[in-house]
C-alpha cells in the first residue's frame, strides 16, 4: 500500500468514527501528533503515517462496547488476547495491517486509528508520585516485549517475564489498563496514562477539554480541544517549529496490504 492510499484509508476510519461519536453523544479529539499535524499543517504531518484520538475514559468504555460502522471493526486488550497494546484500535476490515509487535508472533489487524483513553486524578502529585515507578517500570516491560525494542536490561526483563512469570504483551497490557480504570472521574489533574508513546505520566488540565471545537483535517472537519495551544505546548513546548530534517521520519514499522 502507498503512503497516500494509507493516509486517505485512515482519513475514511476517523470519518466513520466522528460520525459514530455524534450519533451517540461521544466526546472525542484529535492526539499528539494527529493534532499537531491538524494545527501546523491542516491534515497529517508530512512524514507521519498514524492518526491518534483520545477520549474521555466513560466515553472510551462505551466505544469500544458499542462501536459500529460498515466495514470496519474495533480491538481491544481486553477482547483478543493477542492484543498488545493497552489502548484500542479502529480498524478497516478490507485491509491488512501487520505489526512486529511480539518476537515470534505477528499482530495483524487492518490499517487503523488508535483511540487512548483519557484519566482523571484526583490528586495529581500524589498520584504522579506513586505512579511513576509502577508506570516507568511496567513500560519497560511491554517494551521488552516488543520486537527490536529496549537495551540489554529490557532484554533481560522481557526474558524474565517471559519465561519465568508466564506473562506476554496482552497481559502486561490488560493489568495497565486496569490500573488505569481505578481512578476517579472528578479532579484537579488529567493525565493520559494509557498512552504507550508516553514514557512518564504527563500532567494536563482537565479545563483544557472542557470544550471542543472543530478543525480542518485532510479536507475532513474532527474535534480538537479548544485550549489546544497549552496542549500542545505540555507535549511538545515550540510545536509550530518543525524538527530539523534528518529526524522528519516516521518512528512506526510496519507493513499494510490490500486484500
Amino acid at each position: 500500500m502507498e503512503d497516500s492510499d494509507l493516509k486517505k484509508i485512515e482519513t475514511e476510519i476517523m470519518k466513520a468514527i466522528h460520525n459514530f461519536c455524534e450519533e451517540n453523544h461521544l466526546r472525542y479529539y484529535l492526539w499528539g501528533g494527529t493534532l499537531l499535524g491538524a494545527i501546523r499543517h491542516n491534515g497529517f504531518i508530512p512524514w507521519d503515517d498514524d492518526i491518534d484520538i483520545a477520549m474521555p475514559r466513560a466515553d472510551y468504555e462505551q466505544f469500544i462496547k458499542r462501536f459500529d460502522a460498515k466495514g470496519y471493526g474495533v480491538s481491544h486488550c481486553e477482547m483478543d488476547n493477542r492484543h498488545p497494546y493497552w489502548h484500542a484500535k479502529v480498524y478497516d476490515r478490507n485491509t491488512l495491517k501487520i505489526e512486529n509487535v511480539y518476537r515470534k508472533n505477528q499482530f495483524a489487524l487492518g490499517v487503523d486509528v488508535d483511540v487512548f483513553a483519557l484519566d482523571i486524578y484526583e490528586d495529581f502529585d500524589v498520584v504522579m508520585e506513586s505512579a511513576k515507578w509502577r508506570q516507568r517500570r511496567i513500560i519497560d516491560y511491554w517494551h521488552s516485549l516488543e520486537v527490536g525494542t529496549g537495551g540489554l536490561k529490557q532484554k533481560l526483563l522481557g526474558v524474565y517475564f517471559r519465561k519465568i512469570k508466564g506473562f506476554d504483551a496482552n497481559k502486561i497490557a490488560l493489568a495497565i489498563n486496569q490500573k488505569a480504570k481505578t481512578y476517579g472521574t472528578e479532579g484537579a489533574g488529567l493525565m493520559l496514562y494509557a498512552d504507550c508513546n508516553l514514557l512518564k505520566p504527563l500532567r494536563l488540565e482537565q479545563s483544557w477539554f472542557e470544550d471542543r471545537i472543530l478543525h480542518a483535517f485532510e479536507n475532513e472537519q474532527f474535534y480538537i480541544p479548544q485550549n489546544y495551544d497549552a496542549l500542545l505546548r505540555a507535549c511538545y513546548g515550540d510545536y509550530m517549529t518543525p524538527p530539523p530534517k534528518e529526524k522528519q521520519v516516521t518512528h512506526h514499522g510496519f507493513v499494510a496490504y490490500y486484500k
